[in-house]
C-alpha cells in the first residue's frame, strides 16, 4: 500500500493556515528517478550523442540538477493536493519554510497558506447616507463666470518700469556658476507669471523690484536633492533682464464675450455654466455618497483579509502617487514622496480597498448579482457610440483586451447601485 502525504494543522487563524507536511521516501525517489530520465533525453556531453549518455554519468554530474527539480514539484503537488483534500480555500501566496531534505528520508517542510476570508457578509441593507440636496446659487455661476474669463484674458503692456508681484513679465536670462556659464540654463524671451512660484524656487521673489531694460543678479542655492544634477547642491548666479512688463486685462462680459467660448450671448453663457457646475456637484455628491456606503459596509463587517494583498494594493498606490508627480515634472524625493512615506499615507486605504473588494463580491455572491456578456456588449456599443470616427478603433481594442477590467467595473457598478437602492437615504 502507498504511503500517503502527511499534514499537521499547526494553526488555522483569519487568512492563514499553517502546517507541517512530510512527502513519503519512496514518492520523493520516484520523482527523482522521474527528473533523471528526463534530464537523461535532454542533455548532450562530448563523446555521447543527444539522449545516449549513461544514467550513471547523468546521475553523477546532474544530481543536485534532478533533487531542485524533484523537491520544487513534489512541494507544489503535495500543497495542491492537501489544500483539495482539506478544502482549503486557498489564495495564491504561499510561504514555504524549514524545508528539509536529505536522501533516503522522506521531505518534510512547514507551509504557510494565505485563505480567503470567512464571513457572513450583513449590514448591506439599510446602511444609513446622508444626501445632500445639490443647488447652484448665483454667488456660484459669478464665480465660474470670472475663472472663464480669467482663463480668457489677455496680456497687455504696461507703462510701468518696475516689477511687481502680480505682474507678468518678459525676461532673458542667463545661468552662471563660479563665473562659469551654464549654456543649459538660460533662455531668451520667457514668460514669468509673477503670482506663481513655478519657475524656480525663489526667483520669483528675488525678480520683484527689478527694473525693466535693466540686468539684475538673482542667486540660488539649489538643494541637495534637486532633480537637475548638474546644479543640485550648488549657488547659481542668473543674469536677468526684464524686457516687458505685462497686465492681465480681463474680457468684458457681454454678448461678444459670450460667443467667443462658444455660446450665443450671455444669458446661453450663464445657463451653461450653471449646468455644469450642477452636474459637478452631482458628481462630488454622488461620490460623497459612496464614500459613506464605503464606510458603512466595512463598519458592519469587520474583516480580516489576506496580507499579500493589502501589500499589492499598497505597492500599487504608491507606484500611482509616484507616477503621478513625475508627471508634474518633480521627482518624488524631492516633494518629500519617499516610498516610506507613501506607504505609510496609503497602507490604510490600501487594507479598506482589500476589504470592500471581499465584501462586495460577498454581496454579490448572496444576492445573485451578475454581468452578462450583453451588458458588457452594450457598454461597448455606448463607448464606441460617445468617441469620434477616428477613436472608434481604439475602443473598440481596448473592450477587446480588457474584458476582465470591464467585467469587475460593471459588476461593482452594479452591487453599489443594489446596495445604493437598499440604503436608509437621509436628507440633509
Amino acid at each position: 500500500m502507498t504511503e500517503s502525504i502527511k499534514a499537521n494543522i499547526l494553526d488555522s487563524k483569519l487568512c492563514q493556515v499553517t502546517m507541517d507536511v512530510e512527502v513519503p521516501f519512496l514518492q520523493v525517489e520516484n520523482e527523482i528517478q522521474k527528473k533523471y530520465l528526463k534530464l537523461q533525453t535532454k542533455i548532450k556531453l562530448p563523446g555521447f550523442r543527444k539522449g545516449k549518455v549513461p544514467m550513471d554519468i547523468v546521475k553523477k554530474k546532474f544530481s543536485q540538477t534532478a533533487e531542485e527539480e524533484a523537491v520544487n514539484e513534489l512541494v507544489e503537488v503535495a500543497l495542491n493536493q492537501l489544500i483539495k483534500e482539506k478544502k482549503i480555500n486557498a489564495i495564491s501566496c504561499r510561504q514555504i519554510e524549514d524545508l528539509k531534505f536529505e536522501k533516503g528520508k522522506p521531505l518534510s517542510f512547514r507551509a504557510k497558506i494565505e485563505v480567503r476570508p470567512e464571513f457572513e457578509v450583513k449590514g448591506y441593507k439599510g446602511v444609513s447616507v446622508k444626501k445632500k440636496e445639490v443647488e447652484v446659487g448665483e454667488k456660484d455661476v459669478q464665480g465660474a463666470i470670472v475663472n472663464l474669463q480669467e482663463r480668457n484674458a489677455q496680456l497687455v503692456d504696461t507703462d510701468r518700469l518696475i516689477v511687481e508681484k502680480g505682474d507678468f513679465v518678459i525676461i532673458n536670462y542667463q545661468g552662471f556658476l563660479n563665473e562659469n556659464l551654464l549654456s543649459n540654463w538660460g533662455g531668451k524671451s520667457r514668460l514669468i507669471n509673477m503670482a506663481w512660484d513655478n519657475f524656480i524656487e525663489g526667483f520669483n521673489q528675488q525678480l520683484i523690484g527689478a527694473q525693466k531694460g535693466k540686468e539684475k543678479e538673482i542667486q540660488i542655492n539649489f538643494p541637495q536633492d534637486y532633480a537637475k544634477e548638474d546644479v543640485a547642491g550648488k549657488k547659481v548666479v542668473f543674469k536677468v533682464e526684464v524686457t516687458q512688463i505685462k497686465s492681465k486685462k480681463l474680457p468684458s462680459l457681454s454678448d461678444d464675450f459670450a460667443k467667443d467660448v462658444g455660446c450665443s450671448d450671455l444669458g446661453e453663457l450663464k445657463k451653461k455654466v450653471e449646468e455644469n457646475i450642477k452636474k459637478e456637484k452631482e458628481f462630488q455628491s454622488k461620490q460623497d455618497e459612496e464614500e459613506q456606503l464605503i464606510t458603512g459596509l466595512i463598519k458592519n463587517n469587520p474583516i480580516e483579509v489576506p496580507e499579500s494583498q493589502v501589500e499589492n494594493r499598497l505597492s500599487y498606490l504608491v507606484s500611482k502617487a509616484k507616477r503621478y508627480v513625475v508627471q508634474q515634472g518633480l521627482k518624488p524625493e524631492q516633494a518629500g514622496l519617499t516610498d516610506e512615506v507613501l506607504r505609510e499615507k496609503y497602507k490604510q486605504e490600501a487594507y479598506k480597498q482589500v476589504q470592500l473588494f471581499y465584501i462586495l463580491d460577498a454581496v454579490s455572491e448572496k444576492e445573485n448579482i451578475q454581468v452578462s456578456e450583453e451588458e458588457i456588449k452594450k457598454e461597448e456599443e455606448k463607448a464606441i457610440n460617445a468617441s469620434e470616427q477616428k477613436e472608434k478603433e481604439k475602443v473598440k481594442k481596448y473592450f477587446s483586451k480588457n474584458k476582465e477590467t470591464i467585467f469587475q467595473k460593471l459588476l461593482e457598478k452594479k452591487i453599489f447601485n443594489f446596495i445604493m437602492e437598499n440604503a436608509k437615504i437621509i436628507k440633509k
